[in-house]
């Protein structure tokens, strides 16, 4: 079933039901050709006892794939949430602003209010006196 010996370039191939690293062999069925596939490393070795230990490399990589995947959906509900979470903080900040706004804005009122009080007041006694003028005369 194998021919050529490769590489594993995704990381450390997996260990064979002897205890032994495997290896990475490429298929040369018709039905899989050129197929990567990782086996015992005693296969096929005259007078040497192997295990029957076989796993195709692509479902190996289809595994990764799906953690990789999972992952990526994991990070991106995680980042929809920090956006809501930052839509509600830029609401309240905007909330806080506004009502610190309100504040000052009750502030400059209050300290306008005496002198307008003032005012008033010095007013209606002027139009009182003046009244009480007219009236007498």
């Amino acid at each position: 079933m194998s021919s050529s010996y490769a590489s594993s370039s995704l990381n450390t191939p997996p260990k064979c039901l002897c205890g032994e690293m495997t290896r990475l062999k490429l298929s040369n069925t018709p039905r899989n050709p050129r197929r990567p596939f990782y086996s015992c490393p005693n296969y096929n070795r005259e007078g040497r006892p192997y295990c029957e230990y076989f796993l195709w490399a692509n479902t190996e990589v289809e595994n990764e794939a799906k953690v990789v995947y999972e992952r990526e959906r994991d990070l991106q509900e995680r980042k929809e949430e920090l956006q809501t979470w930052q839509d509600e903080l830029q609401k309240w900040e905007e909330e806080l602003q506004k009502r610190e706004e309100e504040l000052q804005n009750d502030r400059e009122l209050a300290r306008n209010s005496p002198n307008c009080m003032y005012w008033g007041l010095a007013i209606l006694i002027f139009c009182c006196w003046i009244g009480s003028i007219t009236i007498t005369d």
